[in-house]
């Protein structure tokens, strides 16, 4: 998978970023000051002509976070634009908050990945998820006909917080939620999925057993690429 070898990124831990954010409250930024995932909905829109919007919780959010530290926000690839729209702890409840804005405003991408239900599997049932997922790649598909929609395998987790039943219940229900996520995104229409070979057994989680640590991040991003490279017929660089 990582092709070569690379110069690890060291993000800042969830507790970091939050006690950052505080500090910087209300503080106006410098104009030289880089755009973060989390700013308004009008600064994100200077990327509405993005070739490629990757979409869901927080694992794209850190995977996207790492790409723009190691100063590859296009992962490398010429002539490609990625609009990293994703945000912690988000949930399918609030799936359509985060895209309306963009569905409404922007240009046709060519591609949108999703990888998004990890924080739902312990408290929504499986019937509601489901219907929640095809409401929304319904929304999509109607708006964006043509558009490659890429569907990214909710991940294990070393631990499930929440999950009072213990572990392999809320595993079983990954698995069963993926499959479902899967084949209703494929009969959308243009359509491809993910199943990344990260899991709970694998060395690339944080100490907190949901985030990807820096080898983790560098094989989803390499899943993402590949992505990218077959669906817009280009090559790696």
């Amino acid at each position: 998978m990582p092709r070569g070898r690379r110069t690890a990124v060291t993000l800042p831990t969830p507790q970091e970023e939050d006690r950052n954010a505080r500090t910087t409250r209300g503080r106006k930024r410098p104009a030289s000051t880089a755009l973060t995932l989390e700013d308004s909905v009008d600064e994100r829109m200077l990327q509405n002509e993005a070739d490629v919007w990757i979409l869901g919780d927080s694992i794209p959010y850190w995977a996207g976070n790492y790409a723009k530290n190691a100063a590859k926000e296009n992962l490398g690839l010429k002539d490609v634009s990625i609009a990293w729209w994703a945000e912690r702890g988000l949930r399918w409840g609030g799936f359509r908050r985060l895209i309306e804005m963009q569905v409404l405003l922007s240009f046709p991408p060519s591609i949108i990945f999703i990888h998004l239900g990890g924080n739902d599997l312990v408290s929504v049932n499986t019937v509601q998820l489901r219907l929640l997922i095809e409401q929304e790649i319904i929304y999509l598909r109607e708006a964006f006909p043509h558009t490659v929609i890429i569907w990214v395998d909710i991940l294990q987790r070393q631990n499930w917080s929440g999950a009072i039943r213990g572990y392999r219940p809320i595993e079983m229900k990954r698995k069963r939620l993926n499959r479902l996520a899967r084949k209703i995104v494929t009969s959308s229409g243009l359509s491809d999925i993910i199943i990344p070979d990260i899991d709970a057994a694998t060395a690339f989680f944080r100490d907190d057993g949901v985030h990807l640590n820096s080898v983790g991040l560098e094989f989803y991003l390499d899943y993402i690429k590949d992505a990218i490279v077959k669906h817009l017929g280009i090559r790696h660089v």
